[in-house]
């Protein structure tokens, strides 16, 4: 663990804050100028597991990762994932796969496995 990072809660109510875009393996996916000033918005809750966002944004994020069309994705037991990274407050805070996903070789053969992202598209979250 690293120094704590401060950001100021950008809508009261909720502990959301911005942050100015998505990296994959720490490339710029220069996803939130389209929000202008606004820029990515984010909610921290401890109660979830999932990661969620617009469903058009969070599908060039999963296509970024290597899942084509869904969540949820046939894979092998060697395959490897990109880090998932946030910049918020000018700093990258990078998440391995295993952080952001999970795989079960449950009802496969030997050397296949199932592979699913912790995200869930949602309807606009403007």
């Amino acid at each position: 663990a690293g120094p704590m990072t401060w950001v100021p809660v950008y809508t009261e109510g909720y502990w959301q804050f911005q942050f100015t875009d998505f990296l994959i393996d720490g490339k710029p996916m220069n996803m939130c100028n389209k929000y202008g000033k606004r820029q990515c918005q984010a909610v921290l809750d401890t109660g979830s597991s999932l990661m969620m966002g617009p469903h058009d944004d969070l599908g060039v994020i999963l296509k970024a990762l290597g899942f084509a069309r869904d969540t949820q994705m046939n894979c092998t037991a060697g395959q490897k994932f990109p880090k998932l990274g946030f910049m918020i407050a000018n700093k990258t805070f990078e998440m391995e796969p295993d952080e952001y996903m999970d795989r079960s070789a449950d009802g496969h053969k030997a050397g296949t496995e199932t592979c699913w992202a912790h995200m869930m598209p949602v309807g606009d979250t403007g």
